[in-house]
């Protein structure tokens, strides 16, 4: 009789312990969930911030040109006048 009785005491702490370790499993799901959804959000404000450093980078390229066709007006411009 001792040995079921410490037999049923070591299956309800097993019974226990499996309890604590499923929830733990959902905590850490439930956590994994959360770490996958923000490097989601990250990834994408990356690429939108690299979409709109492009974007930049193509306004000031064109401004620069516009800005080098301008002085090679005033060259030009200038050159006929000293003729």
């Amino acid at each position: 009789m001792k040995q079921l009785g410490e037999l049923q005491t070591k299956v309800l702490q097993i019974i226990q312990k499996n309890k604590d370790l499923q929830n733990e499993n959902r905590a850490l799901r439930l956590k994994n969930e959360q770490l996958l959804a923000q490097k989601n959000k990250l990834e994408t404000n990356e690429n939108e911030n690299f979409k709109s450093l492009e974007n930049e980078k193509l306004v000031i390229k064109s401004s620069i040109e516009d800005l080098l066709k301008s002085i090679n007006s005033l060259e030009d411009t200038s050159t006929q006048i000293t003729k």
